[in-house]
């Protein structure tokens, strides 16, 4: 029994020293290739180190020489490449937007063009009228010479008709031009002239009317009375109510001589300050076509 413990104890011992010895054996393995792993390590490492060096100092001129003519050898290529592609985008940008860019300037160039027109047109138009109102105004001068010789003329009836008419007509036309030239300027100078003329036009051409309007209604009834009296010789009361038609009509063409130089007057007055006006808006001289103040010549009978 006791051999029996005492083996198996010796058995067990052994296979504990064979256990240790193996892995002291491995230890020692493992720390020697370590102590190998370092030592190689630096050895390679100086062994790298120094061949950079060399490779450095033996290869750094044919490695530039390469990359300088490598480098000359892209550029060429690229620049041709780029002078390429720039030639072909030029033809092709011509090709697709020529018609384009053509359209574009057309579009441009009527734009410009309608809007210098519309400016040269405007400032025609506008032009036109400041001389129209003139024209106008001196249009209504020549109706009193028209109206002093009809009123000398006992068979003028349909004539003052027309002058009236026609007067009225003129007048017309020149505030039309007038308000439609109001809208476009706005100098307070011209503005008053302008406003002025109108005025004294419109005071002469009423009186004007008025006169005429008068001897029309006074010529009618001296014919109407005078043609009965023709057919009734013996009605003395016909023949004095022609007689007082024609009194009436020389009254009223004495009050057109004596009243008329008044309004004519201011009318011209006002037409030499509107031609001050324009010759300080267009710098240039305006000259009346007719004068006919102090002028008036009566005509025989």
């Amino acid at each position: 029994m006791d051999y029996l413990i005492i083996g198996i104890l010796f058995f067990v011992g052994n296979a504990i020293w064979s256990i240790a010895f193996l892995f002291y054996q491995s230890y020692a393995e493992k720390k020697g290739e370590n102590i190998a792993l370092k030592e190689d390590s630096k050895e390679i490492a100086m062994l790298t180190e120094l061949g950079k060096n060399m490779a450095t100092k033996s290869d750094i001129r044919e490695i530039t020489l390469i990359a300088e003519r490598t480098k000359n050898e892209a550029t060429k290529e690229s620049a041709q490449s780029i002078s390429y592609e720039t030639e072909k985008g030029k033809n092709l940008a011509t090709k697709e937007d020529i018609e384009e860019i053509t359209k574009g300037m057309e579009i441009i160039k009527n734009e410009i063009s309608f809007e210098n027109q519309r400016k040269h047109s405007y400032i025609e138009q506008r032009t036109t009228r400041f001389i129209e109102i003139l024209h106008l105004a001196e249009e209504l001068q020549l109706y009193k010479n028209q109206l002093l010789y009809y009123l000398y003329d006992k068979h003028s009836v349909e004539k003052l008709s027309t002058l009236i008419n026609d007067a009225n007509k003129t007048l017309l036309k020149l505030n039309h031009e007038n308000r439609l030239l109001m809208v476009s300027i706005d100098d307070e100078y011209t503005i008053k002239r302008i406003n002025n003329l109108v005025d004294s036009s419109q005071h002469y051409v009423t009186f004007i009317c008025y006169i005429a309007s008068n001897a029309i209604s006074s010529l009618s009834d001296w014919k109407t009375f005078f043609d009965l009296s023709n057919q009734d010789p013996n009605n003395s009361a016909l023949s004095k109510m022609a007689i007082d038609s024609i009194e009436q009509w020389k009254k009223i063409r004495n009050e057109f001589e004596n009243d008329i130089k008044e309004k004519e007057e201011k009318l011209y007055d006002d037409m030499v300050k509107y031609l001050a006006a324009l010759k300080r808006l267009f710098r240039q001289e305006f000259y009346l076509k007719f004068d006919f103040v102090n002028q008036t010549e009566k005509p025989e009978h």
